[in-house]
């Protein structure tokens, strides 16, 4: 899911997701601006194609990133002792912004 916050000066925005929100957030910009039939002719377009390329970038791992917990439970892993010796499961997940 993706978040927006407000940046400190209230200037701009911070979009954070996972790769698989900033890969369908990137795929819906490009269909907005119409690049998907090669006809970008409008100025807002390009503007929408900018944020476009800053997603992009984001998803490359070129802007912030940083990790949270998924909530996987340890506990949970114990009620079957074959899920508990397979326990190789991440406690975080990155989130790119």
């Amino acid at each position: 899911m993706l978040a927006i916050q407000s940046t400190p000066n209230h200037l701009g925005a911070k979009v954070s997701g996972t790769d698989q929100d900033f890969a369908m957030l990137y795929d819906a910009l490009h269909i907005m601006a119409g690049s998907m039939a090669g006809d970008v002719q409008e100025p807002v377009d390009l503007r929408i194609l900018g944020l476009a390329y800053d997603v992009r970038h984001a998803r490359m791992g070129h802007r912030d990133a940083e990790w949270e917990d998924n909530g996987w439970e340890a506990m949970l892993a114990q009620s079957d002792e074959r899920v508990a010796a397979r326990d190789t499961h991440s406690r975080k997940n990155m989130r790119w912004s």
